[in-house]
């Protein structure tokens, strides 16, 4: 009997794989891509002078948080003496993203790394000038009508409730932000001067080499009020003040715009983590890339007790979904749980009923686009490029970021398509 249950959960778009997950397909290296975890692991070893500040990027729901995650667990395994401790950031469960803000994030890193470093036994008491800002942010607070915030003036983790107030008090957030603007030096000093060398030197003993910070969830902000240059750009000082790695995820559709050069200079390059490409010029690597796509199924699958036989009516069910997926994780993900979620739970599936779930999915992506969209998202499937037309690099930008076009890249080769349940759709059909 097949476990739905635990395929649905399994299948859940929204859920990263852990670190050790057994379900983990390793296909950078196999299709013959530089794995990006090895790119950004060799970022941080090979700086011993200075310190790395990193944007990472790609499509939402393309596996950056399962890399991510297996990059912290690499670097902590490392052996004594090169490992490193990983602090790692949820950005979207601390700030506001879309009032997402430098000062902020800087704010809600020190937290966070105050907090690893005390679930791992690492106790750094305060020094003098992280006394000194508690006690200048304590009396700015109390400024603040009904603020409602008492800091803890002799524990780090004061910084806690200042970067939980950022989050939860919207009314009163640009007054705060205001008002530490002043004294963010300070914070930086403390935190260089004070704080950071002596959890350094506490982890050397423990056989850390160093520490990095992984900010995950940045490429949810919004682009609205030329948000993405105020926190990556304007805000770059912020960004890079403290003296510890930092890899920051970045939106792809900034990342990938003419700020591109300018981000370069600032940060290095922008690593990425490709789509699978499934889709891929050359038929041996679309082949290889086509069957890790389907192992990534098939190993939840397994994980649930199942076979694909057993799950799906037609031997080709599978292939078509990895086919429609256009090697997007989340897109596969989701027509498989959809596939589940509108059966009446009876193995296998039919293929009159897959074949019902892409045709409703597919005319249900298309929906909310208007006829300009349609135009440049037919535009980039015809020439696997970007709108020859500057006008329309906004709304480009804008399916990019909405996964209607898809970028792969591939050695050299760069190149974008669109989501192909477009392709299934009266849009693929030739309507406008």
């Amino acid at each position: 009997m097949v476990d739905f249950a635990c395929l649905f959960q399994r299948f859940d778009p929204a859920v990263a794989l852990a670190a050790d997950d057994p379900a983990y397909v390793d296909w950078q290296a196999a299709v013959g891509l530089i794995d990006v975890k090895q790119q950004l692991a060799n970022s941080v070893l090979l700086t011993t002078q200075g310190y790395s500040h990193r944007l990472v990027t790609g499509l939402r729901g393309g596996g950056k948080t399962t890399e991510l995650r297996r990059l912290q667990k690499s670097l902590q395994e490392r052996p004594a003496g090169q490992r490193y401790f990983v602090s790692f950031l949820d950005a979207d469960d601390t700030l506001d993203l879309d009032d997402a803000d430098p000062t902020d994030l800087v704010v809600a890193v020190v937290r966070q790394l105050v907090t690893d470093l005390r679930a791992a036994g690492v106790s750094v008491l305060p020094g003098k000038k992280l006394e000194r800002f508690l006690a200048a942010a304590h009396e700015l607070v109390q400024a603040i009508p009904d603020a409602g915030i008492d800091l803890e003036l002799g524990d780090p983790l004061g910084i806690a409730k200042l970067s939980a107030t950022l989050k939860r008090q919207p009314s009163r957030r640009r007054e705060l932000r205001k008002l530490l603007e002043g004294s963010l030096d300070t914070l930086y000093d403390a935190i260089n001067d004070e704080l950071l060398p002596a959890a350094l030197e506490r982890l050397a003993q423990l056989g850390y080499a160093g520490i990095l910070v992984i900010v995950d969830q940045l490429d949810r902000i919004p682009p609205d009020d030329d948000r993405h240059r105020l926190v990556f750009l304007e805000g770059r000082g912020k960004l890079k003040a403290l003296n510890l790695h930092v890899l920051y995820t970045a939106p792809i559709e900034y990342a990938f715009s003419r700020a591109c050069p300018t981000l370069e200079n600032e940060y290095g390059e922008i690593l990425g983590l490709p789509l699978i490409p499934v889709a891929a010029a050359d038929p041996a690597v679309r082949a290889q890339a086509v069957e890790l796509t389907k192992r990534i199924a098939l190993e939840r699958i397994a994980g649930c007790g199942a076979s694909e036989s057993e799950l799906f009516e037609s031997p080709h069910a599978l292939d078509e979904l990895v086919e429609l997926s256009g090697g997007h994780l989340r897109t596969l993900f989701l027509l498989v749980r959809t596939a589940i979620e509108r059966s009446d739970l009876t193995a296998p599936l039919s293929a009159e009923h897959m074949q019902r779930v892409i045709a409703g999915l597919a005319a249900k992506y298309l929906d909310p686009l208007e006829r300009p969209e349609r135009q440049v998202a037919r535009e980039v499937h015809d020439t696997k490029a970007r709108p020859a037309d500057d006008a329309m690099l906004d709304r480009f930008y804008d399916l990019l970021r909405d996964q209607y076009v898809f970028t792969y890249w591939f050695g050299e080769e760069r190149w974008y398509d669109w989501n192909p349940l477009l392709g299934r759709s009266k849009l693929g059909a030739g309507a406008p």
